[in-house]
């Protein structure tokens, strides 16, 4: 900014609100092109905020594949609600010697893979706690499985269904055979 010196007081005072007017107005003629520019970016940004949001669909059915190999089970068990999380996923078969089954339970996104079976044919179902046993679906290893949870009925139906339930019936036969005995032994007297 050039000085120019003035002789009296006043004038100085002018060409110095001058020089602001002049300056104000080049900004003024410049707001313009920034307002385009500043359009630009902000429309682009919202491109693309947009096309990511179409994408992410398409990432999160790939999220519910599982990856098997050929000896693998693998799937996805939903409920009503989407994916279960912690319920049983068993796979059990007669096709060997001696009857064979596996059992896992489902990760936070419903998926499981029960690993490294021997060649048959499985029944694979679902338990749980607050459901009941799902239907048994036929699978063979090296192939997905997509289970469906069944909710129980009511409250008896969800205790009875329970995990517990194998353990239940071992106790209950464990103690009518110890009955049994002691029945025996009394009579034996």
């Amino acid at each position: 900014m050039r000085v120019k010196l003035c002789s009296s007081p006043g004038r100085w005072i002018m060409l110095r609100r001058m020089r602001i007017g002049q300056a104000n107005t080049r900004k003024t003629q410049k707001e313009p092109e920034m307002k385009t520019t500043r359009r630009f970016y902000l429309s682009t940004a919202a491109a693309l905020g947009f096309a990511a949001l179409l994408a992410t669909p398409s990432q999160l059915v790939a999220q519910n594949t599982v990856a098997i190999d050929s000896d693998d089970i693998g799937g996805v068990v939903t409920g009503q609600n989407g994916p279960e999380a912690g319920v049983w996923v068993i796979a059990e078969t007669t096709d060997l010697p001696t009857r064979y089954a596996k059992m896992v339970v489902t990760d936070d996104q419903g998926r499981y893979v029960v690993p490294d079976l021997p060649k048959g044919k499985y029944k694979v179902w679902v338990r749980g706690y607050g459901l009941v046993d799902s239907p048994k679906v036929d699978g063979e290893p090296g192939k997905q499985l997509n289970l469906r949870a069944v909710p129980a009925p009511n409250d008896a139906a969800a205790a009875w269904h329970g995990a517990a339930r194998p353990w239940r019936r071992g106790r209950s036969n464990r103690r009518n055979t110890c009955t049994e005995r002691r029945r025996d032994s009394r009579r034996a007297d």
